[in-house]
């Protein structure tokens, strides 16, 4: 599951994750998008012309950050490194992903990973999690409304160009405006 880095702003997010939670099955996986946080290291790029796979890893721990905040206002969920979820989920928790800890891993036994471009958010290293976890759905809780497809969202950038590359084939995507609570599902 991925949630949207804007939508760390809504006074009432932990209320509607409880509303949605039921839904997600037993072993739900979480990343947060990192919203203001990544626009900085955004703008720290262009003031000082980073390069795309520096402030790539430093986009990767400005999710820890944003991960970090959901986590102290949801007492249900922990920040996970790759080795941690399974003893999360055995608590009856919910793991929020620190990413450079699942890069670093596939870095280490030379797994493919989405590439370390600003193409990549998000949105490809949820679908990429989702694939790597053998996820049953992959949930996309955005601030935006729902598009008609995949495609459409990918034409409209409501998604990264990077995502559908990344998607498990057949995977059921739930799309939720968390703005609004509106879904609907959309099969890749």
């Amino acid at each position: 599951m991925k949630i949207g880095g804007s939508l760390l702003e809504l006074p009432d997010l932990v209320r509607r994750l409880d509303t949605l939670r039921s839904q997600w099955g037993p072993r739900p996986l979480v990343i947060v998008g990192g919203g203001l946080a990544a626009d900085l290291v955004r703008a720290w790029d262009q003031q000082h012309q980073l390069g795309e796979e520096r402030s790539h890893w430093l986009a990767l721990d400005s999710l820890e950050l944003t991960a970090r905040l959901l986590a102290t206002l949801w007492p249900t969920t922990r920040v996970a490194s790759h080795d941690e979820v399974e003893a999360i989920w055995k608590q009856g928790g919910i793991p929020l992903i620190r990413a450079r800890s699942w890069f670093e891993e596939a870095g280490r036994v030379n797994a493919p990973t989405p590439p370390q471009t600003w193409e990549t958010t998000t949105d490809a290293i949820s679908a990429w999690l989702a694939r790597e976890s053998r996820a049953e759905s992959l949930w996309l809780l955005k601030s935006v409304a729902n598009p008609s497809s995949l495609s459409e969202a990918t034409l409209r950038e409501l998604v990264d160009p990077q995502f559908l590359k990344w998607t498990p084939a057949g995977i059921p995507i739930h799309w939720v405006n968390l703005r609004d609570m509106t879904q609907t599902q959309v099969h890749s």
